[in-house]
C-alpha cells in the first residue's frame, strides 16, 4: 500500500479558524497519533476527515489516497467513501453502537457487500476478539472493554485504507486498554493505515511511529515516538508528560480516622452474574482508595452503590459528616457465587 497524504486540513465555523491548515502524511504499517489536551483540536481533524463535522463546522483540504485526490470540503463524497477507504473507531462505543441490535448484526454492517460473507466474517472477528457466545448481545449487556472491541471488529470488517481510532481508550480500565493496544498493533502489523487520537500517553508509547503535537488547532512538534515523548523539544510537549498521573509527585495527606463512608456485608449482581458479595469497606476523610479490576468485574456499580444510585442485593451503606446519615438496605435475594473485585 501507499501513503496517505494530507494537505491543508483546515477546520472553521464561519468566523474564526479551529484548525491550523495542517499537513500530515500516514504511511502504511506505521502508527501516526496526535496527542494535545482536551480543545485542542485532535477530534476535530478526525471528524474532517470522516466528513461527519456538525453544522455551522466546515472542512476544507485535501486527501490523496490511492493515487486518489478526495476534497476535504466535499461531505457527501467523503461519506461515500465510508467502509472501503475510511473507517473510523470512536470515542465511547457504548454510546456508539446501536441498542437497539445484537452485535453480530452490528458487526456484519462493515463487510459491505452483505450476505452470507459478512456474517461469517462478522462471526469470525467476534470469536478471534474474544466474544464468542456474545454475538446476539446487546451494548447494555457488555462491559466497556467488551463494547469497545465490538466497535473495533465492526470498523475493521470492511478493511478500509485508513482507520481513524479516536481516544480509543478512554474509560477502559489497564488490561482492556493494553488489549485494544494489541489489537491495533495487530492492524498495524497488516500494513495497514492508523491515525490515533488519544490522551493516553502510554498508548502512543506502545505505538511507536510518529507523533504529532496538537495545541490551539496547531502542530507545535511532531517526530518519532520514541523523541517525542521522551525527550521533547517543545514546553507544552513537556508539560503534556507532565500531567500524567504516573509523573505526579507522591503527596501523602494522612487520614484524619473519622469515617466518611463505610460499606458493610455489600452483594451485587445483575440476574444470574454476580458481581461481588460479602464486601466490607470504609473511607476516612483525606484518605484515598482505588479500586482496581477487569472491566466488567463491577466496579462502576460498587461506585454506584456506594452514591446511593442503586440499591445492593445485601448489606448497607452508611455516611456521614458532608453527607447526610442514610442507610441502604437489601431487597432481592443474595447470589450465590463470589466474585472478589480486588484489595480494598
Amino acid at each position: 500500500m501507499t501513503a496517505i497524504h494530507i494537505k491543508g486540513l483546515q477546520v472553521d465555523d464561519g468566523q474564526k479558524t479551529l484548525l491550523q491548515a495542517l499537513d500530515f502524511t500516514i504511511h502504511p504499517g506505521t502508527a501516526l497519533t496526535l496527542i494535545g489536551e482536551s480543545g485542542s483540536g485532535k477530534s476535530l481533524l478526525a471528524h474532517a476527515l470522516m466528513g461527519t463535522l456538525p453544522a455551522p463546522l466546515t472542512g476544507r483540504g485535501e486527501m490523496v489516497s490511492g493515487g486518489r485526490h478526495h476534497n476535504l470540503a466535499d461531505t457527501p463524497r467523503l461519506r461515500t467513501l465510508w467502509g472501503r477507504e475510511l473507517a473510523m473507531l470512536p470515542q465511547e462505543p457504548v454510546l456508539a453502537l446501536d441498542p437497539t441490535m445484537g452485535l453480530l448484526a452490528q458487526v456484519e454492517e462493515g463487510w459491505l457487500p452483505g450476505g452470507k460473507e459478512a456474517r461469517s466474517r462478522a462471526r469470525a472477528a467476534l470469536e478471534r476478539l474474544g466474544l464468542a457466545g456474545r454475538e446476539g448481545a446487546f451494548v447494555h449487556q457488555l462491559s466497556g472493554g467488551m463494547a469497545q472491541r465490538a466497535a473495533f471488529a465492526a470498523a475493521t470488517l470492511g478493511e478500509a485504507r485508513l482507520l481513524v481510532a479516536d481516544e480509543p481508550t478512554k474509560g477502559l480500565d489497564s488490561r482492556a486498554a493494553a488489549r485494544l493496544g494489541a489489537l491495533l498493533l495487530g492492524y498495524l502489523a497488516r500494513g495497514r493505515h492508523l491515525l490515533t487520537i488519544t490522551h493516553d500517553l502510554s498508548l502512543a508509547r506502545a505505538l511507536g511511529g510518529w507523533v504529532l503535537v496538537v495545541k490551539g488547532g496547531e502542530i507545535v512538534e511532531q517526530g518519532p515516538a520514541e523523541r517525542v515523548l521522551h525527550t521533547p523539544s517543545h514546553a507544552y510537549t513537556r508539560a503534556l508528560l507532565a500531567a500524567e498521573p504516573s509523573a505526579w509527585p507522591e503527596a501523602a495527606v494522612p487520614p484524619t480516622g473519622d469515617w466518611l463512608i463505610r460499606g458493610k456485608g455489600l452483594a451485587m449482581g445483575y440476574g444470574a452474574q454476580p458481581l461481588f458479595t460479602g464486601l466490607d469497606l470504609a473511607l476516612a476523610q483525606g484518605e484515598r482508595m482505588a479500586i482496581m479490576a477487569p472491566s466488567g468485574a463491577g466496579k462502576s456499580t460498587l461506585g454506584n452503590v456506594l452514591l446511593g444510585l442503586q440499591r445492593p442485593l445485601q448489606g448497607e451503606v452508611l455516611r456521614r459528616a458532608l453527607f447526610p446519615k442514610s442507610t441502604i438496605k437489601p431487597q432481592l435475594p443474595q447470589p450465590q457465587v463470589t466474585v472478589t473485585l480486588g484489595a480494598f
